[in-house]
């Protein structure tokens, strides 16, 4: 069961920023909403999203930002698995039996 997808990125500053902006949206809506999922600090380099849905795709976009506003945006899609149950295995090969009439 999957419950939650794991969001990691690299950022090497060349100025001063404070932290990352993380936006969601389901890959069937037009746009993000205003509202960041979530914010992280300037050191931070992952996101664990605990709030996903089985079988839905979602686009993430993270900015990086600071008091003169936001960077340009990068773009990911993640496709959170439908778990699928195994299928039956297959049948035996052979399966004989013997009745014994020899009885004492």
């Amino acid at each position: 069961m999957v419950t939650s997808a794991l969001l990691r990125w690299t950022y090497e500053p060349t100025t001063g920023f404070d932290g990352f902006k993380l936006y969601r949206k389901l890959s069937t809506d037009v746009s993000y909403p205003g509202t960041p999922l979530v914010i992280k600090g300037p050191t931070s380099d992952f996101h664990q999203d605990c709030t996903v849905v089985e079988g839905e795709e979602y686009d993430y976009k993270i900015t990086v930002y600071n008091d003169g506003g936001e960077s340009t945006v990068t773009e990911t899609t993640v496709l959170i698995p439908d778990p699928t149950p195994p299928s039956a295995p297959d049948p035996v090969d052979t399966f004989t039996s013997e009745v014994d009439n020899n009885v004492n």
